[in-house]
Parts: structure tokens; sequence; C-alpha cells
């Protein structure tokens, strides 16, 4: 069976419906890794890297030399370097930092409002991709 992005996402929603806090935790990794796997699934000229792949990913967006011949805008592509960023942060706290605080619903109802949003205007992005 082939795995998506979006079922990475439809995970991220079945994680918070789960009203507990490993459930919070896990929506947003999983909705960080929908995102993660929907970008850099659409790069086309992005090289491959032996580690470090999240980082070099945010940094492929936001290099303007690196992502050159990407068939989006670079200005697109560096803004969503630094949403990716930012997501990536809260999944490391999610999935990291079990005992600095208790991780709330609120927490990862607001993370999901960013994912999907970010992953819809992604999409759309995606769709309206520059010559």
């Amino acid at each position: 069976m082939t795995i998506s992005s979006q079922d990475f996402l439809d995970s991220a929603e079945i994680c918070l419906a789960n009203d507990d806090e490993i459930g919070y935790r896990n929506a947003v990794s999983r909705g960080y890794y929908a995102l993660y796997h929907e970008i850099s699934g659409r790069m086309t000229y992005m090289p491959r890297y032996a580690r470090d792949h999240h980082a070099a990913l945010i940094e492929y967006l936001n290099t303007n030399t690196l992502h050159k011949n990407e068939p989006f805008e670079s200005v697109k592509l560096k803004s969503l370097s630094y949403k990716l960023k930012s997501i990536r942060l809260e999944r490391n706290e999610a999935d990291y930092d079990l005992d600095c605080m208790k991780f709330s619903r609120e927490m990862a109802e607001q993370s999901l409002i960013q994912i999907r949003n970010i992953f819809k205007d992604f999409k759309e992005m995606a769709y309206c991709k520059t010559a």
C-alpha cells in the first residue's frame, strides 16, 4: 500500500480525536510529516541528502541559488521554509520535550490549524506553478 502526505494529515486528525496528551503530541508530529512529505515530494531539483533531510529541505526552500530551477516563485518557497521551520520546532517539542510541560489540546489544535493552512496553500501553489 502506498502512503501519501494526505494520509499523514488524516492520521494527525485521528490522533487529535484521541483526546489525550500522547494523541495531541502525535497529531503535531504526524501533521509536520504531512507537510514534509508533501513539500519534499514536489521539489523537482532538490538533491538527495544522506542525513539531515529536514534541515536540508528547509535550507533548500530558503536559498534562492539552491531552488532557482524549481517551477515556483522564489519568495513563496522562502516563506514556506520559515513556516516549515516553525512547525518543525513544534514537532520537536511534541516529540522530545516530554518533561518540560503538559502538551495541551489547544496547542495541538493551533498547530493543526497552521499545518492545514500551509498544506492547502502549498497544494494551491503546486497547481499554479510558474513557467
